[in-house]
């Protein structure tokens, strides 16, 4: 975004990442952190667009399609994502994931993010789930716990993650990659 942002109004890329920088946390921790349109607002850019131009770099994890598929045989898939579902189609037209899935839900459609307990229970809900026989998976240790918080079991994957101290120790209840599951 800030190279596009700053070709487009003929900036320095630095100063570009700086102002996105500082936009970025302003809004962590919110809806507009992971809102597409809110970005798109805030800088004037189109930003499904530049990413279906950068399609060569979206991919989904290794040995994570083979998993799904084979989870897929004895469990019901479901994809919960702070993602907006425009940018979720974007990587499904690339990848072709969600035809694995028996529903999916994003943040942005209930305006709520996984770190909030109301997301959990508007999901629960949605697709009328047992929580206590629910499996969760995410990289990123908080949102594992606001899961655990609401009933449903969870795994933390550390890898990849984005916070640093969930690189640091293999927590008890956590899996290196999402393959683990069935290798």
């Amino acid at each position: 975004m800030p190279n596009e942002y700053a070709i487009k109004n003929k900036l320095d890329t630095k100063k570009a990442k700086l102002l996105f920088q500082k936009e970025s946390d302003k809004t962590k921790g919110s809806i507009d952190w992971y809102d597409l349109h809110y970005w798109e607002k805030k800088f004037d850019l189109d930003l499904v667009a530049i990413a279906k131009n950068n399609a060569d770099e979206i991919s989904l994890l290794p040995k994570s399609l083979e998993t799904i598929k084979k989870l897929k045989k004895t469990k019901k898939i479901i994809y919960l994502t702070n993602c907006d579902p425009r940018l979720v189609r974007v990587k499904d037209g690339v990848c072709n994931f969600l035809k694995y899935a028996d529903g999916w839900l994003s943040s942005i459609e209930i305006n709520s993010i996984k770190e909030n307990i109301w997301y959990w229970r508007h999901a629960v809900q949605t697709f009328q789930l047992i929580p206590q026989r629910c499996l969760f998976v995410d990289d990123n240790y908080e949102i594992v716990m606001q899961a655990k918080n609401a009933g449903i079991s969870s795994l933390h994957a550390i890898q990849p993650t984005k916070s640093i101290n969930d690189k640091l120790v293999l927590k008890k209840g956590s899996i290196n990659r999402i393959s683990d599951l069935v290798d």
